[in-house]
């Protein structure tokens, strides 16, 4: 099984930086007239109406975004003519698919929700890293803070207000960001966070895990022990390095082992890794249930994100579980247990996270979409299927978008369990995949 995490570790063969850190002063981008929504307090851009008057600004490498801090107040502004995907987008008969129904705000914005000063500010679009129902990429803008951390978020013109998805995990003492693009491939074009050691490191991971790897608990599934009911595993992070993991039943609430314990992010230029550390807690408080849980494990773990799921592999020590007959669970897939303590339900991924699903666990469907010399584009266009013995199931296309229309070549069925089934038009059938 391919999964979209592996591109993480390329190095870029050919790379340039663009959009990062390239300040300027002096007026900003020419706006398109207002629309009628309500949006945040008005700031008087004092860079646009008097030429003497100094404002840190910066631009995307194409030209139509432009970030600019004044007076404390951090405002991102588009120019919609110069965004050529955009306007492509809007020209095509995918059009109305895509943005049917949706309000484009003109801004500028105000970017709320920063955690302290910005000292730097870098630009991109970086296709790995966002999947989105709007049928293009946006850019992301990573803010380089005072202090050294970094924040980010999605130039997103479809919504009303811009807001920081908070600090990256784990990236501290920050000294740079840069975009750096492979015209070649475009799964190599990524942010490299710089620290004050001269390490480099791809953030997109971190990037992944800024919204969720605290505020929820991750599950793995063990296996099914019935048709209602399947054996997990349950781990919750602490951004102090507090680390609490539980095995037991899903639906039916019940736990038979408890560890807690810590653990501590390693960086590398290739690939982080995560030490583990867990000890029993029943075992410590003497109460020692004979159920054959080791009494404490350590373990060392690479870990790749994206926007759905949370993977570790082991690559030394003692795993999180062991199968009935002793052998060791290497990789463990973990999805969010959300804070209302519902399995995520694949009928309320967004279709973005439904391409990311498709994506990193179809078997063939990453080389499609990133390996072939003519690669598909995946797309959602809210289609169900109902498949006897599975029921309804989202649909997923992969084809290619042509002007003025696009063509499905692949056709996959995702129930709402997971399974996965590739439609085989010859035999007229659906075979599952996964």
């Amino acid at each position: 099984m391919k999964k979209l995490f592996t591109s993480i570790v390329l190095i870029c063969c050919m790379v340039f930086i663009a959009g990062c850190g390239s300040k300027s002063t002096g007026a900003g981008l020419s706006q398109p007239n207002p629309t009628s929504f309500t949006q945040p307090p008005a700031v008087t851009l004092l860079s646009s109406v008097n030429p003497e008057r100094d404002a840190l600004i910066w631009r995307n490498d194409e030209g139509f975004i432009e970030v600019c801090i004044e007076d404390d107040a951090v405002i991102l502004m588009f120019d919609f003519d110069q965004w050529e995907d955009y306007n492509y987008l809007i020209e095509s008969d995918s059009a109305e698919m895509y943005l049917g129904g949706l309000t484009v705000f003109e801004g500028p914005f105000v970017v709320w929700g920063l955690l302290g000063g910005v000292a730097d500010v870098c630009i991109g679009t970086v296709g790995t890293l966002d999947w989105n129902e709007y049928g293009l990429t946006l850019p992301a803008v990573l803010f380089l803070m005072e202090d050294s951390s970094v924040e980010w978020l999605f130039a997103n013109p479809f919504t009303s207000e811009l807001v920081s998805f908070g600090a990256l995990p784990w990236l501290n003492d920050i000294v740079s960001v840069t975009y750096e693009k492979n015209e070649e491939d475009d799964i190599d074009t990524t942010f490299i966070a710089e620290n004050a050691d001269g390490l480099r490191v791809d953030v997109r991971t971190f990037c992944y895990l800024s919204q969720s790897i605290f505020a929820n608990e991750w599950i793995h599934v063990i296996g099914s022990v019935n048709e209602d009911d399947m054996e997990c595993i349950f781990v919750s992070f602490g951004a102090d390095g507090g680390l609490s993991m539980r095995k037991g039943l899903l639906h039916d609430g019940d736990s038979y082992a408890f560890y807690i314990g810590h653990y501590e992010i390693i960086l590398s230029e290739s690939a982080p890794v995560m030490l583990i550390e867990l000890w029993d807690e029943w075992k410590l408080d003497m109460s020692d249930p004979d159920f054959g849980e080791p009494p404490e494990m350590s373990g060392t773990y690479g870990f790749e994100a994206d926007s759905v799921y949370f993977m570790l592999f082991l690559t030394d020590g003692e795993p999180l579980h062991r199968n009935g007959d002793e052998t060791p669970v290497t990789d463990y897939l973990f999805w969010q247990l959300y804070a209302n303590t519902e399995w995520i339900d694949i009928m309320e991924l967004s279709d973005g996270e439904l391409i990311d699903y498709l994506i990193n666990t179809a078997e063939g469907a990453y080389e499609r979409v990133y390996e072939w010399s003519d690669p598909l584009t995946p797309i959602v266009t809210g289609d169900m299927i109902e498949l006897d013995d599975v029921g309804l199931c989202r649909l997923v296309y992969l084809g290619t978008d042509h002007i003025g229309h696009f063509v499905k070549e692949i056709q996959y069925a995702v129930s709402d369990s997971g399974l996965i089934y590739e439609y085989d038009p010859l035999e007229d059938i659906w075979n599952q995949i996964y």
